[in-house]
């Protein structure tokens, strides 16, 4: 029993380093979505040209101070009527 959860510690250790040496880049969609939701409006971290789903230049750390490095960052105006100015 111990060795099984021993192997559990190590296989989550595992995990966690190769995810922080990747940089978390399956996160990159997820957040897009999640963020736009929040915001109320389109966040995108890719070009336009780019596929959906992948942001090239996109890097999280999450060990440490919380870093994000993205090469692209568009954000929408909000949706509704326009704001006279």
């Amino acid at each position: 029993m111990a060795a099984g959860g021993a192997a559990l510690l190590v296989a989550a250790a595992a995990a966690l380093a190769w995810g922080e040496w990747r940089g978390w880049p399956w996160l990159a969609g997820w957040s897009e979505g999640w963020l736009s939701g929040q915001l109320g409006r389109e966040l995108r971290w890719r070009p336009p040209e780019a596929p959906s789903g992948s942001a090239p230049g996109w890097r999280l750390s999450l060990i440490g101070p919380l870093r994000l490095q993205a090469a692209d960052l568009a954000v929408a105006d909000p949706a509704g009527p326009a704001v006279a100015r």
